[in-house]
């Protein structure tokens, strides 16, 4: 009886064995690439955290993003996930460690602008972060790290404020032109709507 099941569980560890070697020669059916600097390539996100962002290129090992500027490592923790499909710019096609150094930003920026084109379409509102006072308005920056303008005449808070720099307030998209990467935001059209809301409640009642 003991001699039958120690049977059986080698049978079945030499048929996990199998399964696992099957997986692995399947694995790396795909030929190795080899990388060259400048050019674009795809792949696939292994890793994505605020320390490391790692992808799978198909080359002898995983490429590594290269960020050092927040909103762009903002927006990929926002945008991405491991998983994701992505191209990327190879920096330099190994490092002293032995990794490729790859860039997301021309990848980032494409879907940055895409979703602001959707929030846009489906008139929704965004998060903006107030950046710097000009004579016409504000500068701005989206949670994604793509920079904007809030006009005088569509400011809904004090003009002249110093107190609302580096602060957040949800806006509405007044003008988005992404060819030439123009962005206007607006905080008077989301008062305009609460009014109109509320004057349908008032006149129903």
């Amino acid at each position: 009886m003991t001699t039958q099941s120690s049977n059986k569980s080698s049978s079945h560890s030499a048929g996990s064995g199998s399964k696992t070697m099957a997986e692995l020669m399947a694995r790396h059916q795909t030929p190795l690439v080899t990388l060259h600097k400048g050019e674009e390539v795809e792949g696939i996100i292994t890793k994505l955290t605020s320390n490391e962002i790692l992808l799978d290129v198909h080359a002898k090992t995983e490429a590594v993003v290269l960020e050092k500027e927040r909103n762009y490592l903002r927006a990929m923790l926002s945008l991405l996930k491991v998983g994701d499909k992505v191209t990327v710019s190879v920096l330099n096609a190994e490092s002293d460690t032995g990794n490729a150094v790859v860039s997301l930003r021309k990848f980032i920026d494409t879907k940055a602008w895409e979703k602001l084109a959707a929030v846009e379409k489906n008139h929704e509102k965004i998060d903006i972060t107030i950046k710097g006072a000009t004579k016409g308005g504000y500068t701005v920056e989206t949670r994604e790290g793509i920079d904007g303008f809030l006009p005088n005449s569509h400011i809904a808070f004090k003009q002249g404020s110093q107190d609302i720099i580096g602060q957040s307030f949800p806006m509405m998209i007044a003008e988005l032109h992404p060819e030439s990467h123009k962005l206007i935001v607006s905080q008077k059209t989301i008062l305009n709507k609460k009014e109109t809301l509320v004057m349908r409640v008032s006149f129903r009642k």
